[in-house]
This record gives C-alpha cells, structure tokens and sequence, in this order.
C-alpha cells in the first residue's frame, strides 16, 4: 500500500461532477478523503480548486513523482480502451511514482461506449510485472494497480512512445520553437500552447494504436506493415506504429513539421529507419507505386475541399496492395447548425461519409457511426464515423475473423447494409 504521507493524484473529466468526484475518492481511499493531500487533474475544464488545467487529457500530463504515492482514475477519466497502449500510461504512472506506489482505477461502464471500462485479464496479461487485484478493505467497483520492481521491464515491452516523450516535454517544446511555432502560456492560450500539441497528439496517437492491431492488422493478416498516416501532423502516430515495428510515412501539407519536428521524434525513439515524411497532397501522388498495407485517415479528410474526396480516396486505393485496407475515423455533426461560420458545419453527415466509401465500388468491411465514441459533449451531437474498406486482391483477413479487441470494446460495429 502507498505510504500515507504521500500525495494523492485524482484524475476526473469536469468540475461539474465535484460531488461524484468526492464520493468516488472516499470509496477508493476507504473513508473520506484528506484534503490536503489531494492534488486534482482534469482532462476538461478548471480543477475542482479553481485552478485552470490543461486540456484536453490533461491527466498525460500529470506531473508525478515520488511524492505520490497513489493515483486515482474515475472511470470517466481512464484516457483510453483497454489497450497494450492504456497499460503504457499506468505503467509510466507507476514507475514516475516509485516503489510502495499504487493506481486505484474506477471500474464500470462510462456514457462513452469504448472508454471507462477495464479489463483486469487483459492489464495482467500487458502488465505481469506489476500486483493487480480488487481493491482491499471492501471498497468494491475499484482495482488497484500496485507498484513491483518489475514494471519497469513490463513498461519497456509494451513499446510506446508515451513515456520517452513525456520526459522530453521541454525539448518538444524547444523544438517546435526552432521552427517557428509560436508557443503560449498554455494558462492564457491553451490552443496555442505545446501543453496542447503534446497531448492531444499523443492521446490520438496513443487511441488510434489501442485499436490498430484489431483494425489493421486483423484485415491485413498481422506482421509488420507498410503505411501512411494522412495528415500525420508532428508525426506522434507514425513513430508509436513505427515502435511496434511498422514502417510508416508521414503525409503532411505543413512542410516545417516534417523537415524539423518528425525527424527529432523519429530520432528520440529509435525509430528513425521506420519513419518517413512527405510534405504533399494525397491527390498529386500520381506516380508512387501501390506499395501500402494499410493507408489511414485519422480526422483528416475534413481538411480536404469536399469536392477533392473522391479522387483523394481514389487515389489512396490506388497506392494500396492487393489485400491493403483503408482506414477513416472522422467526427461527424448528426445534426445540422444553421449558424454561419459554425464548424459542425463542414463535418460530415453519417450518409455523406458512408456514400463517398461505397463510391470507392467495395462495400467497407465496417461502417459504423454510432458504436465509437460518444462526445460527452452530447448537446454538440458530435460522433466519431469508423470505416475500413479493403483493396480487392491478396489474402482476405477480416477483423471479424480475428476476434479481439474490436469486438471487446464495441468498435467492431455494423457491416455495411446492416
């Protein structure tokens, strides 16, 4: 158990839920909680002391150390599925914390569907290293997560760029400055700052790879691959795949992020010979070879003229092999807003997205728009649109033929004309 002079970490979604957050704190601890130990993280929104925090997922950025000696994670705050990469993040929370340390997660459903939920089977298969049981002291709905001497190696095979990164927080930051990025008080302008370019990179990096091996590799047949990340940005997503042994182009249209930011990350882990980048236009890569195992559009074809989709998506099956998949995520707006100048209107209906995949001429293997994941923003009517459709040709291996953690974490969703 954690030393009791220790700090506490709490990591909640909003002050709104100030009441829930308390209660839930004192089943975790066993009674009610000290307050004086207690120190907030939130992932939206000011902490329940009033202090401003960074966000989104401002818990990636929870600054802990030896002085704490538990973390607490309410189910609405777990950052992702239940994942080799969600093992990643307590593992690095553990071994930041130090030995005698422990993590109480909230267990239980959450109002997003493919989030809040925990496995304990799949934790001590990712995290064998580590003490892994129902929280003592009869306080049920809680697991604890304990600290051994071993997380470090478990943290080690898992692979991820979370923790090497995270320690290079002011380096990214330095470097984004080099190339010109103007870095803000995150406090003032958190849109603007590098609190906000690192964890929200990260997070989308991070829950796009807690999912790729059901949706990539499961219809690819497994194995290293071949791919592109379109819109790639910085490069976070290329250089976690490229830490599980892909190779992976990063296509991006702001030449400075890859001419001086994906290098340095590719560099810092150990991934420079899996990683490249291409500061182009999907739709002007006439003349490369069908030559991708998987090609991905991770919130990207939103930046694209509506007009240009098809042939950006033609294109991109073009650039596949026989048996390749392409891979979309999107937000989509399921209701329209009339104001001007509202950006829920430039995302994609549900129909809209699903007619401009089927006039690829395949039937998606998935396509599913409400199985994801639900914004807890849910008066915005925002959801995430998931669709994988595969190049005719080569050996079939459908996700459905693999099952895993699709089916687990209900993203495997509905087959096109269900």
């Amino acid at each position: 158990m954690a030393d009791d002079h220790r700090l506490v970490a709490v990591c909640y979604i909003h002050q709104f839920e100030q009441e829930r957050t308390l209660k839930a704190c004192a089943e975790a601890l066993g009674g009610p909680p000290a307050p004086e130990r207690l120190r907030y993280f939130s992932s939206w929104g000011p902490l329940l002391d009033g202090t401003p925090a960074y966000k989104p997922c401002a818990h990636y950025l929870a600054p802990l150390d030896a002085r704490y000696g538990r973390c607490i994670i309410l189910r609405n705050a777990i950052p992702l599925p239940p994942s080799p990469a969600l093992a990643a993040v307590l593992a690095t929370m553990l071994v930041r914390m130090g030995e005698g340390s422990e993590i109480l997660l909230e267990l239980g459903r959450s109002l997003v569907p493919a989030e809040g939920w925990v496995d304990a089977a799949q934790l001590a298969q990712w995290l064998p290293g580590a003490t892994l049981e129902k929280a003592p002291g009869g306080r049920r709905g809680w697991l604890r997560l304990g600290w051994a001497p071993a997380v470090a190696e478990d943290l080690a095979a898992l692979r991820s760029t979370y923790p090497i990164l995270l320690d290079r927080l002011p380096a990214f930051g330095e470097q984004l400055r080099r190339a010109g990025f103007p870095c803000a008080d995150p406090l003032q302008d958190h849109g603007g700052s590098v609190e906000n370019a690192f964890t929200y990179s990260m997070h989308w990096a991070l829950h796009t790879r807690a999912v790729f091996d059901a949706q990539v590799r499961g219809a690819s047949g497994g194995g290293p691959l071949v791919g592109m990340d379109v819109g790639g940005s910085h490069g976070f997503l290329a250089c976690e795949l490229a830490m599980q042994g892909h190779r992976v182009t990063d296509l991006e249209l702001d030449a400075w992020k890859i001419e001086h930011i994906l290098p340095w990350l590719a560099q810092q882990c150990g991934v420079a010979d899996r990683v490249s980048g291409l500061a182009a236009r999907m739709e002007t890569l006439t003349g490369q070879d069908a030559s991708y195992d998987y090609i991905a559009f991770m919130g990207s074809l939103l930046c694209i003229e509506r007009k240009d989709v098809p042939l950006v998506l033609e294109t991109a099956m073009r650039l596949l092999k026989p048996g390749g998949v392409l891979v979309i995520r999107e937000n989509l707006a399921l209701e329209a807003n009339a104001a001007p100048g509202n950006l829920m209107n430039a995302r994609f209906a549900p129909q809209e997205m699903h007619d401009a995949i089927r006039e690829l001429g395949e039937a998606p293997l998935y396509f599913d728009h409400l199985g994801i994941q639900r914004s807890l923003q849910e008066y915005l009517k925002l959801w995430t649109a998931f669709a994988i459709v595969r190049k005719p040709g080569g050996v079939a291996h459908p996700p459905a033929e693999r099952p895993g953690l699709l089916q687990r974490i209900g993203l495997a969703g509905r087959k096109a004309g269900a």
